[in-house]
């Protein structure tokens, strides 16, 4: 059984790896976006050379990805204030998870193809 000091210094840590994944992901969806939906086109000196629904595939997986750090950061705050694990909180963490695994799967498999 883990003591509230200790659930508290994991909600630290999880709320930092969420706002890292939100930060990186979105700094690179807003970078990349551009390039992505005008595919063939030259946007800041660089050409998406995929099709545009393959560009709107990998931006889906971005926000997905955004989204599982939302749902980091606001665990790790929930975790900070009460001192307390949610069992809600999990079972959408972990659901989450795999929708976000399950979706990288059928996109390389697209990307594939």
């Amino acid at each position: 059984m883990r003591t509230s000091k200790a659930i508290r210094i994991l909600g630290g840590l999880m709320l930092a790896c969420g706002l890292f994944l939100i930060g990186l992901m979105g700094i690179i969806a807003v970078n990349i976006a551009p390039q992505m939906l005008h595919p063939g086109q030259e946007i800041g000196g660089s050409t998406w050379t995929g099709t545009a629904e393959q560009g709107r595939m990998a931006l889906t997986l971005f926000s997905m990805v955004i989204a599982f750090g939302l749902v980091a950061t606001l665990t790790g705050l929930w975790q900070i204030a009460t001192g307390q694990r949610s069992r809600v909180v999990l079972v959408v963490v972990i659901l989450l998870a795999f929708a976000l695994f399950a979706y990288a799967r059928y996109l390389t498999g697209a990307l594939d193809g």
